[in-house]
């Protein structure tokens, strides 16, 4: 029976998958994004949730003033410094990624299943942040993208083409047309006759 087994072991002792999760959640929030193997990812899921919730808890602890507060937020920070070893990671996930989760309940993260790697066929994924950062440059303020399927691309993008043709079509019977028409002649204008 496996009552009360849960996790995955990967093929590592406790200390060794310790170790591998810390890095793989310090790389993660610094750099938002990391590829890896689709049961790596999976497991990394829970130890990032973690860490994004502690720091979501300190974020809300962050204007208070009385001392109660303020030692709960040092007692958040220095939980997520237990796991994330570097200093910047930390500040950057207190201070730049929980505020954009505040109004998410859960699931920080994504997981993309990307296909099998070259050397043993392991399957590969990304995991990422669901909400990214965006450059300023990108932001558009108060307008939602929409979202559209590659079919409906691939549809106006055959319609616009279909449309171009017809246009084209068109202006070549418009000139086939001018050309067969007779021209007036240049002399009722009191001009010299056309030779030509």
């Amino acid at each position: 029976m496996r009552h009360r087994k849960t996790g995955v072991i990967l093929g590592r002792n406790s200390s060794h998958r310790e170790a591998m999760f810390r890095n793989m959640v310090t790389s993660l929030f610094k750099h938002e994004k990391i590829r890896t193997t689709t049961v790596k990812a999976k497991a990394l899921r829970a130890v990032a949730d973690n860490m994004i919730t502690l720091s979501k808890k300190a974020n809300v602890l962050r204007d208070a003033e009385d001392q109660e507060s303020v030692a709960k937020r040092l007692h958040y920070l220095r939980r997520a410094m237990r796991v994330i070893r570097e200093k910047a990671v930390v500040y950057k996930l207190f201070d730049e990624i929980a505020p954009r989760f505040v109004n998410r309940p859960g699931g920080y993260t994504r997981v993309i299943k990307l296909g099998r790697r070259v050397g043993d066929n392991a399957e590969m994924a990304i995991i990422e942040l669901v909400e990214e950062q965006m450059p300023d440059s990108k932001r558009k303020s108060g307008s939602k993208r929409k979202r559209s399927s590659g079919k409906s691309k691939a549809k106006s993008t055959a319609a616009k083409a279909k449309v171009d043709k017809a246009a084209q079509a068109k202006a070549k019977a418009e000139e086939k047309t001018e050309e067969q028409a007779p021209q007036p002649a240049a002399e009722s204008e009191g001009g010299e006759p056309d030779k030509g």
